[in-house]
């Protein structure tokens, strides 16, 4: 389940959208949630108890045992010293994305060898292709809409550095991307925004390190390259 009522665009229909929620949840015969924030929303919204459990997410790990991502990265023109940001999915307005895509633009030398990579689409997307085009964007911001789900492997292990770095929003409470599970299995550093949920999920360290919001990314990420505490995962091999 998820927390959908938040999801209306229109907040004048959210109200209704959250009494009609809160209904189906009663009523269902069956409440499944993915992690344990999601669970106790549900109870709150009205799950009976009994009938709302959690069914924990996980990640087909053979998916990630063989990815070539040096062939992405020549593919899209990267450079063996790029700085490699990577986000997948919907890019909700308060994903964060505009804001890192700026930032690193805005960087000067400090962020010359930086890349935002992202695939999907969403209300962001308009906004990604106008940096793009900026003098500046060149191949520093690469935007691909939706992928076959058999290459996103390939696409992470292209990265350097995965992200889940959203501004604090009601939505992003108390959710856990599936995607976050399909970063770490990829055995990449994850920038995440700290929000209630994903520290529940993953506690401190295990490969997510937190920043307050989309403002920190440059830095941290900058921060972990100097540190040397980016997996040379590039080609990933577990055999």
């Amino acid at each position: 389940m998820a927390t959908l009522h938040r999801l209306v665009p229109e907040p004048a229909f959210r109200g209704l959208s959250k009494v009609l929620e809160e209904s189906n949840i009663h009523r269902a015969s069956l409440v499944l949630s993915i992690n344990q924030s999601l669970h106790d929303y549900a109870l709150a919204m009205g799950a009976r108890e009994g009938r709302s459990h959690v069914l924990h997410a996980g990640v087909d790990l053979t998916k990630y045992n063989s990815a070539d991502g040096r062939r992405i990265r020549l593919e899209l023109g990267f450079a063996e010293g790029d700085l490699v940001l990577f986000f997948m999915g919907w890019m909700y307005p308060f994903s964060g994305l505009v804001d890192i895509g700026r930032a690193i633009l805005e960087g000067g030398l400090s962020t010359k060898n930086l890349r935002l990579l992202v695939v999907g689409k969403g209300p962001a997307w308009d906004s990604l292709q106008a940096l793009r085009k900026d003098k500046e964007g060149g191949n520093r911001i690469v935007a691909c809409e939706w992928l076959p789900y058999a290459r996103i492997p390939g696409y992470i292990a292209a990265s350097d550095i995965c992200l889940l770095a959203a501004l604090r929003d009601d939505v992003m409470q108390d959710i856990v991307p599936i995607k976050m599970y399909e970063y770490l299995a990829a055995a990449k550093p994850v920038l995440a925004t700290r929000l209630p949920g994903l520290v529940r999920e993953f506690g401190e360290g295990n490969g997510v390190v937190y920043v307050d919001g989309p403002e920190e990314v440059v830095p941290s990420a900058l921060n972990l390259a100097r540190e040397g505490r980016l997996a040379d995962s590039r080609t990933i091999s577990r055999d």
